[in-house]
């Protein structure tokens, strides 16, 4: 079946620190050596056609990176460039403002200001144990054993950590507590914040070097499937605006949030004119259609393959 190949974080001996299932230098130039061996690796736009003409055959696949992250740009850029290979890059654009969504701040945090993320855990659950008592009830009777069995890189704690985030905290009580944590260990919020993500620059000259941009919503709500109609328009309207703006061309591309659409969301984006969409993991949708394209997470590629 064919596939986007997804990426997201990678990490260097500089400001680009390791992290759960980041990819150095090295991990990606052997993983796409591998792919190119397996697989017929398209260009985005080929990709496009072929899927628009129903070319596309079991072994054609696509390398996409989502959420505009400055180590794509420094850390496997030039590692595309040695292969002459071009790719797709989805960016949400609240991190071209002063309120970016907080995703990767919090990510960032519990992979550098803890020992390890099993110490992240044990402090981010202590706290909602005292802090929220009702919510670590809730969690505990709720919490269901397969949840996200689809993703299956997500060890049992990182499970149960998404949905506390995603199911349990609302209207701002997952940001509470995430803050008291930062505010604890003093994490340096400012100085990580330029160093996370890219520029609009960065995805201008992308794009100027023929890779794909394409949409990924204003502020990456995890759950776009649980916002009304109207809300998702506003996400992908202003992401779709703003990426205009940048790349002085519209988008006609994105990826799913986290793999969270509903029927609402294919008919926004295709009366925008977007022509293809990728989710977030393997598994078919439900009427397949072009902007429901199946990805591969690297973490399952990397143990594939490598």
């Amino acid at each position: 079946m064919t596939f986007g190949a997804m990426f997201h974080h990678f990490h260097d001996d500089g400001i680009h620190h390791p992290g759960q299932g980041s990819l150095s230098t090295e991990r990606f130039r052997a993983l796409l050596q591998r792919l190119a061996q397996g697989f017929n690796l398209l260009e985005p736009e080929a990709y496009l056609e072929q899927q628009q003409a129903g070319g596309l055959g079991d072994r054609d696949i696509c390398l996409s990176f989502d959420d505009a992250l400055l180590c794509q740009y420094d850390v496997a850029l030039p590692v595309l460039d040695e292969f002459g290979a071009k790719a797709f890059f989805f960016v949400y654009s609240s991190v071209f403002t002063e309120q970016p969504d907080q995703l990767e701040i919090y990510r960032d945090f519990r992979n550098t200001s803890f020992e390890d993320i099993r110490a992240f855990y044990g402090a981010f659950f202590g706290l909602l144990k005292h802090g929220s008592p009702s919510a670590f009830a809730q969690y505990q009777k709720a919490y269901p054993s397969d949840y996200l069995a689809d993703f299956a890189f997500y060890t049992e704690d990182d499970r149960r950590f998404r949905f506390v985030r995603d199911q349990v905290l609302a209207d701002g009580a997952y940001d509470d507590l995430m803050q008291a944590l930062m505010e604890e260990h003093a994490y340096p919020f400012a100085q990580r914040r330029r160093e996370l993500w890219m520029q609009a620059s960065h995805v201008t000259d992308l794009a100027a070097r023929g890779h794909e941009i394409g949409l990924h919503s204003h502020s990456h709500p995890m759950q776009m499937h649980r916002l009304s109609r109207e809300q998702q328009h506003t996400e992908y309207s202003l992401n779709r605006r703003m990426l205009q703006d940048i790349c002085d061309r519209a988008p006609r591309t994105m990826s799913h949030p986290c793999g969270n659409y509903d029927r609402h969301t294919l008919k926004i984006l295709h009366d925008m004119g977007i022509r293809l969409g990728f989710r977030s993991n393997m598994a078919r949708a439900g009427n397949g259609s072009a902007l429901e394209m199946p990805r591969e997470d690297h973490a399952n590629l990397v143990r594939d393959l490598l």
